[in-house]
Order: C-alpha cells, then structure tokens, then sequence
C-alpha cells in the first residue's frame, strides 16, 4: 500500500491514508476518463480492489462537471457501500455540505407500514406482491413515506444511486426523472455491468395465470365492502354487477383463445407456444378498464388488510404493457399450459439492446465496472 500525502489532483477527494496496490491507478485513469473525450469506460476491478471509495472520490471530484450523476447498483448493500463512501468524503469536506445525494431502494425494503405488516405476520411472505401498502395516493403515511420522499428529492439531486429499472423502464425512467437524459449532462455509472442484459431480459419479461381473472372477480364480489367503498365504486362504474360480468367477459375471450391455440398445437404442460398479441388485441383494448378498476378497488378496506395491489390491478397492468409492447420486434408472446385447466399468457424479451440504447446514446458520459 502506498501512502498518499498529498490531497490535491486525482487524490483530493479520497479519505483514506493509504492506497492499496491498483486503486492509484484506477484512480488516475477515472480523473483522466472524465476529463477526456472519450464517452464510455470499462473498469475490471478485483473484489478488495476499493473501486467503491475510488469511484466515489472522482465522482465528487468531478460532480460540477455534470448536472447528475446517476449510479446504477442491483443489491442494496452495494447501494449502502457507496452511499457510505460519499458520506464519508462530505464529512470531511465542508465545501461539499450541500451535495445532495439520494439514495432509491425497492419500496418493500423502506415502507414503515410493510415493515410492521411484516413483524404482525398480517402477511405471509409469498402473498406480500400481492399488497401494495404504499399506494401513491392512499397512504395515510405517504406525507411521511421515505420512499415517496426520496422520489420527489430525485428530481433535483446531484448525485442518484439507484437500481437498473430506474434508468432502463422507459415508464419508470420517466416517471422519476421526468426528461432528465435530454436536458442535462448525465454522468451514468453502472455496477455489476456483466449481469445488466440477463437482468433486463428478466425484468422485462412478465406474465399472468389464468387464475387471476377468477381472483378479480372474487374482489369484486367481496361483501366485507362498506357502503361507503360500495357508493363511490358505483357511481365510478355504475354497477357492482356490469363490473364483474365485463371481467368475465374478458377472462372468457382469453381463455377461449389461449385452449384453441393450444388444441392446434397439441401443446402440452410447460411447452411454451408463441401467439400472435393480435389475437388478444381486443382483450389489450380493455386494458384501461381494468386498471381504473384495479386502482378504485385498492382504496378498499378488505378485512384486516390495509388495502390491495389488486389482482385487477395487476391484470389490467400486463394487458397495457403488452399492448405497449406488441407491435415491438424484440418481444415474444407467448401461452403455456401450467397444469390441467390451468393456462400462463406471458410475453418474453429477447432482446435486452433497445431498452439499454437510448440512456446509452444520451448519457453524456458512461463507466461501466464489476468485480467479475
């Protein structure tokens, strides 16, 4: 390890007294990445290497060179580690007191309200997606909600650490950032990047049981409904009963369509067959529907539960994200049979390039690291 004395050039903003043996010179090669021309940089480093403090001290050394600097990790402890590395440098440095930094983990880890949902045991863990605790308008905690809070404090904070699905879901990316990567100088780094396209496959690809559909209905035939929920959801969709039988509608056409594709295919259990989303195009159209639905009904108090992410919700969900995504090349639409009556409609992405291209094409730098 060598000892650094000096704290001026690529060294000013890193804490620690000794530098251990390859960190100096990814120190100096991050100082000299960002202050060249070159767009994108690549950095394998070993595990005990302290990209983490190295990255951080050029990052903050650097940080007026760019409007924002967004810093991608997929595990909160990386999250954690980096946060604590920056944390570390504004506690040194008085000048740098007025550095906002935010950090955005999953919103199952910062509810307060999931949390002691949690420790009662209201929930059992495999059920816990099902229940949306912190809806964005429901919450009788949101005004106090870290998650929520965090949120807003992404919109003007200088330096964001955060995971994948906040730079690469087109919906979400804008929904947090709003137009952030055509506006301003975006200094984008990304941990852990050998795992970026299998994590984006994944995360873009989703599916719905057929089962759903009955637990739709069975939400709206719930008769632990006060009269209250019951009069704001009639004058909504003006009545209990043409709500439940449009659902079943639309199960029917679904289901009616995924069996007589699978009879022409003689598919059988975990064969997964494509189908054309034209096919289900008029059950798509119903998206909006049942999204409207799915939201009105999780401002139900059903039982002890405090409100749902409700299975309508969910449904209408799926359907507006394959309608987005139907005409779309990289995708793949899919039925799977899962049992005896039992039916999977799931759409696949094949190919992770086009969701990564345009944060890639509009950052105006990019580092890409991993330990592997």
């Amino acid at each position: 390890m060598k000892i650094k004395n000096s704290r001026t050039g690529s060294y000013k903003y890193f804490v620690y007294p000794r530098v251990r043996k390859d960190q100096d010179r990814l120190i100096e090669d991050l100082d000299k990445f960002i202050e060249g021309d070159i767009k994108i940089a690549l950095i394998k480093g070993d595990t005990g290497l302290g990209k983490e403090a190295a990255i951080a001290s050029q990052i903050t050394k650097h940080r007026n060179k760019f409007d924002c600097i967004i810093h991608l990790i997929p595990t909160d402890m990386g999250k954690i580690n980096i946060e604590k590395e920056i944390s570390l440098i504004k506690a040194r440095f008085p000048e740098l007191n007025n550095l906002d930094v935010v950090i955005l983990h999953n919103k199952d880890s910062m509810c307060e309200m999931l949390k002691e949902a949690k420790k009662k045991k209201e929930f059992k863990e495999k059920d816990l997606s099902a229940y949306d605790l912190c809806g964005p308008n429901e919450c009788a905690q949101r005004s106090k909600c870290c998650y929520y809070d965090n949120m807003k404090k992404a919109k003007s904070s200088k330096i964001i650490i955060c995971d994948y699905n906040y730079v690469f879901d087109p919906f979400i990316r804008k929904w947090t950032f709003g137009d952030i990567f055509d506006k301003k100088k975006v200094l984008l780094l990304i941990n852990e990047v050998h795992e970026l396209p299998e994590r984006i496959i994944s995360k873009f690809s989703y599916g719905i049981h057929s089962s759903i559909f009955r637990l739709a209905v069975r939400e709206l035939e719930g008769n632990n409904l006060s009269k209250s929920d019951r009069k704001k959801f009639k004058k909504e969709f003006g009545s209990m009963k043409s709500a439940i039988d449009y659902t079943r509608n639309i199960e029917n056409n679904l289901i009616s369509i995924i069996r007589r594709r699978y009879d022409e295919f003689s598919g059988t259990i975990d064969n997964k067959i494509e189908i054309n989303p034209d096919d289900i195009f008029d059950n798509l159209k119903k998206a909006g529907y049942l999204i409207k639905l799915g939201k009105e009904i999780s401002k139900w108090k059903i039982g002890n539960k405090i409100g749902t992410h409700s299975h309508a919700k969910v449904l209408g969900t799926f359907l507006g994200n394959a309608k987005y995504v139907k005409d779309m090349d990289y995708y793949f639409f899919y039925i799977e049979k899962t049992g005896e009556s039992k039916y999977k409609i799931g759409v696949a992405c094949m190919n992770p390039y086009p969701l990564i291209k345009e944060p890639f094409d509009k950052a105006e730098k990019i580092i890409l690291y991993s330990g592997t």
